[in-house]
């Protein structure tokens, strides 16, 4: 991509998706991800645990989204390794809260 639209590829480094050709705006990817994640949270019993697979962009967008985070605290998050994983607890107060980043 680098050698075919630099332009593009330089906005894409820097998560600005919104004009690439077939690229999800992070709202988009956002919506998409909490509504899957907040289905998973819904289907689980008392003291049941659920697990989501994603690639890395979209679990890091999604996750912000999913607690109610401001889209742009995304990209203060350092990128998800492979494999790496993310830990969502529920509070006693139903509230949804963030476990642990990148394990």
């Amino acid at each position: 991509m680098e050698a075919r639209d630099p332009g593009a590829f330089a906005r894409f480094r820097r998560g600005d998706w919104s004009d690439l050709p077939g690229a999800e705006s992070p709202a988009e990817v956002a919506d998409r991800f909490t509504a899957a994640l907040t289905a998973l949270a819904d289907s689980l019993g008392p003291g049941e645990c659920g697990v989501a697979v994603s690639h890395g962009a979209a679990t890091r967008t999604g996750v912000v989204a999913f607690l109610g985070w401001p889209l742009h605290v995304a990209q203060d998050l350092r990128a998800l390794g492979n494999c790496g994983r993310v830990v969502l607890e529920q509070r006693s107060s139903g509230a949804w809260a963030l476990a642990a980043y990148n394990l």
